[in-house]
């Protein structure tokens, strides 16, 4: 390394990376002394050339060698290898230097080093990063071959990684022109015909040591008929396509560098390797490479690839069709290729791309969305088009990536551009609620306090209710699933949270308050419930009647009654609290059942913890009591216990007890001094049994009299029910017969006067029969019959007159169907000569008596004219 060019860097003392034709070139980090950048030395020493490929050959290879630069350096595009110093030969080595290097293609996808020692096994690339890279080369294709360059050493050797994770295409020693000026250095065109004899004779095998593009990657016009085209690139293409994406990384054709086999391989009948393990036969391996004998593939990964590696050169795709192709690459590619160029597109445009980002997301590996998808968002933010759609794929990102990304760079660029403290829109703030969760997570304890939670407090405090809605839903779930501490909840969230519910004119949002006090109703205090929430839900009962506000409140008191461990809690102050609700009118017949299930359950609690204490209180008197005889026996060891009293029969009177004299006991000083000590005790004991039971019987009297006075409440007010329903019946009753009796007298005041009509006629013919009688003398006898026949024919016709009024019966509406009734049918006349009717009663009314006196005797009495002037 003693070349004046490497003066200038900081060389590594190993490499580590290899590359070219049969990993030729050695890739040492460098960094250059005054500029501080980094940069990689690719290296070959010149005996190492002629060691490989022999002395006689070396002049010729390093002249093929220097193709690599000269091309690179006239193309001058940043999609090729940057070469910072062209190639330079020295006595002992070959150099030239490039933009950083991680490494080729066959070190970092298939493990494949060189003169690299102890190299570190890479991971299996993602499979969109190898494609995003597949396409990278395929851009530099087209512009090769829109130039009229065939490449023809397209390999994972000759493919480099730069540090920024792209991919560049070098080994352009074998790449061929029509145009000669391009290549007018390069008179030395190795090819698989100059070989031709050597490989007949080696039996179709190729030494190392030839100076030829990989077997296995060259199109067989070149290695069968000594002809290329730009068709052959496609051809290498379609093959490191294949291998880099087949899940197992095997090759598709494995010739183990022998023509013959290469040859058999490419004509044969490709056979689905899914099915034959499915068979349970194997593949069949021979030769040195582990090469197989029959083409086993996967068939949907062959298929895509077929039309790049077709036999004939002109059926292949293209290179720029080939970078279009979506079967190929698909959208996930196509996304990341918009993303290098957004910088060039409208707002509008950007923001469409951002919203269809997002569901390939998922599909990226951890590099590409923190070095290569983030870079592009962030700056989206602080544009308002864009703002919204970019923040979404963020926040998805967030989910995708580790929480260090988070803090590193995601946190501080939200809080830059403001995004926790925008309130409008509220679609912004309701976004940052979607992935509350994951924030939280992602956050360490202190940006949590400090940014996390005052953002989720502030969207409780907005004017819109569904960004209060949506962050009472959070904090609820936060409590519960334990993500966010209770502590901070309740001293600094649940105060805002009764105070919404109580000012609120929104009633969706104050279901929402008492939906989230139910749910989180387990981890509070009882101090918490009795001076802090149920106040509220006090306050809510009153000011608001609707069912939905009314049945969340039932229920969370449900909760609460099992939440108190004394029943004198439930007692006090949630069944007061409910009661009136009994009687509200708002709920419906489902609601008020659900309301009267959940009331009487309180109701029961009360009732069995009260029996349990009653049960416990007397077991306590019987035990009381037992202990005490039990001393009393054993203080005055003969005192006898008094005989149960059985009572006697009538006749028979029970004698008088015999006298007993009690024996004389002689009791010791010590036990005469001990037993009025004794004996206060047990007087101790009854006294405290005494005022126990007192207090019991006094609390039971208490109660049961409270129950006789509300049973005599409700007696006294069905009594007044029933009094004020019987006086509305009578009233209906009296009014319905004073319009009987008003249609009756009306009734009878027309037929009077139709009476008197008819009595003044009648009293007029009198008149003039009278008159007529006086002077009947003076006429003959043949008219004075006539005068007669003509009066009684009258009074005949005024007797037997029918009635014109409606026939209609005296019966009360409230009457039975058996009661009598009088009907009112009859003339004037009839009526007066009819019999009186008897007065009817009927459900305690008396019927009035529309007739006169009583005939003096059965027979019907007749009253005729003349009887109105007889004395």
């Amino acid at each position: 390394m003693g070349n004046q060019i490497l003066k200038d860097y900081k060389i590594g003392d190993n490499p580590i990376a290899s590359g070219g034709t049969n990993h030729i070139w050695k890739i040492y980090p460098a960094i250059h002394k005054s500029s501080k950048k980094h940069h990689s030395i690719f290296m070959c020493d010149v005996s190492d050339i002629a060691r490989t490929y022999g002395t006689d050959n070396k002049s010729q290879i390093i002249e093929r060698l220097k193709i690599d630069t000269e091309i690179i350096t006239k193309f001058r595009k940043p999609s090729f290898l940057q070469v910072v110093h062209p190639l330079a030969d020295t006595k002992q080595s070959i150099i030239f230097i490039t933009e950083p290097i991680l490494g080729s293609v066959a070190n970092l996808c298939f493990n494949e080093y060189s003169h690299v020692a102890n190299p570190k096994k890479q991971e299996r690339m993602n499979d969109i990063e190898v494609k995003l890279g597949l396409g990278q080369v395929l851009q530099q294709l087209t512009h090769l071959h829109s130039k009229g360059l065939a490449h023809l050493n397209v390999n994972p050797n000759d493919i480099y990684i730069t540090s920024k994770g792209q991919w560049k295409l070098g080994g352009f020693h074998f790449c061929m022109s029509k145009d000669e000026l391009l290549l007018e250095h390069a008179k030395y065109k190795p090819s698989f015909a100059s070989y031709g004899d050597i490989i007949k004779n080696n039996n179709g095998g190729i030494k190392t040591n030839y100076f030829l593009p990989p077997l296995d990657f060259t199109a067989p016009e070149y290695v069968l008929q000594d002809h290329w085209s730009i068709a052959s690139d496609i051809y290498s293409f379609g093959q490191l396509y294949y291998n880099l994406l087949h899940k197992e990384q095997d090759r598709l054709i494995d010739s183990g560098w022998n023509v013959k086999f290469y040859q058999n391989m490419i004509t044969q009948t490709p056979i689905d390797e899914a099915e034959e393990q499915k068979s349970g036969k194997k593949k069949k391996r021979k030769g040195r490479f582990g090469h197989s004998d029959q083409l086993y593939v996967d068939m949907d990964l062959y298929n895509k690839v077929k039309p790049l590696i077709e036999f004939n050169d002109r059926n292949r795709m293209a290179a720029k069709g080939a970078y279009r192709a979506n079967e190929l690459f698909g959208d996930e590619v196509k996304a990341l290729r918009f993303i290098d160029k957004i910088n060039t597109k409208p707002a509008t445009e950007r923001a469409q791309f951002f919203v269809k980002l997002i569901t390939v997301l998922p599909k990226y590996s951890e590099n590409i969305l923190a070095q290569k998808i983030l870079k592009y968002l962030i700056p989206a933010l602080v544009h308002p088009i864009c703002r919204e759609a970019a923040l979404q794929n963020i926040l998805e990102i967030i989910t995708l990536l580790p929480a260090r990304h988070f803090s590193n760079s995601i946190l501080p660029a939200l809080q830059q551009n403001e995004i926790f403290t925008r309130m409008d829109p509220p679609k912004m703030p309701l976004l940052l609620l979607s992935y509350f969760r994951k924030l939280m997570e992602a956050s360490t304890e202190s940006e949590q306090k400090n940014i996390i939670l005052p953002f989720l407090s502030s969207c409780l405090d907005s004017s819109h209710p569904e960004v209060q809605i949506d962050s009472l839903n959070q904090t609820c779930m936060g409590v519960t699933n334990n993500y966010l501490p209770y502590a901070y909840y309740k001293e600094y969230m649940l105060p805002t949270i009764l105070e919404i519910a109580r000012s609120t004119p929104e009633q969706i949002v104050r279901q929402c308050t008492i939906n989230c006090i139910y749910k989180t109703i387990e981890y509070y205090e009882v101090y918490v419930l009795t001076d802090s929430i149920i106040p509220v839900l006090k306050y809510l009962l009153n000011v608001d009647k609707s069912s939905p506000v009314i049945m969340a409140i039932t229920y969370v008191f449900e909760q609460i009654a099992k939440q108190f461990n004394q029943v004198e809690d439930v007692a006090t102050i949630l069944i007061p609290t409910l009661a009136p609700v009994m009687v509200e009118p708002t709920l419906s017949i489902d609601n008020f059942n659900e309301f009267m299930k959940i009331f009487q359950n309180m109701i029961t609690q009360v009732a069995q913890s009260r029996n349990a204490y009653y049960s416990e209180l007397k077991a306590a008197e019987i035990s009381a009591r037992t202990v005490n005889s039990k001393e009393e026996a054993k203080n005055n060891p003969f005192k006898k216990s008094e005989p149960i009293r059985r009572p006697s029969p009538p006749a028979k009177k029970p004698s008088p007890p015999r006298p007993v004299t009690p024996p004389i006991v002689e009791q010791s000083s010590n036990d005469q001094d001990d037993h009025p000590t004794m004996e206060q005790s047990i007087h101790e004991k009854e006294e405290e049994l005494r005022i126990a039971a007192d207090a019991s019987a006094k609390r039971q009297a208490e109660e049961v009299a409270r129950q006789r006075k509300e049973h005599q409440t409700r007696m006294e007010e069905a009594a007044r029910e029933e009094e004020r329903q019987r006086q509305e019946e009578e009233a209906a009753r009296k009014r319905e017969m004073d319009l009987h009796l008003e249609a009756q007298r009306r009734r009878e005041e027309r037929e009077n006067a139709e009476s008197l009509s008819l009595l003044d006629k009648l009293e007029q013919a009198q008149l003039m029969r009278m008159k007529f009688m006086d002077g009947v003398d003076e006429k003959d006898d043949e008219e004075k019959d006539n005068f007669d026949q003509l009066f009684d024919n009258m009074a005949d016709s005024t007797q037997e007159a029918p009635s014109v009024k409606p026939s209609f019966d005296i019966k009360h509406p409230f009457d039975d169907d058996s009661t009598t009734s009088t009907p009112l049918d009859t003339t004037p006349a009839e009526f007066l000569q009819s019999p009186k009717t008897s007065t009817t009663k009927s459900d305690g009314f008396a019927m009035p008596d529309f007739g006169f006196d009583e005939p003096t005797s059965d027979k019907e009495t007749r009253v005729t004219p003349l009887s109105f002037f007889d004395d």
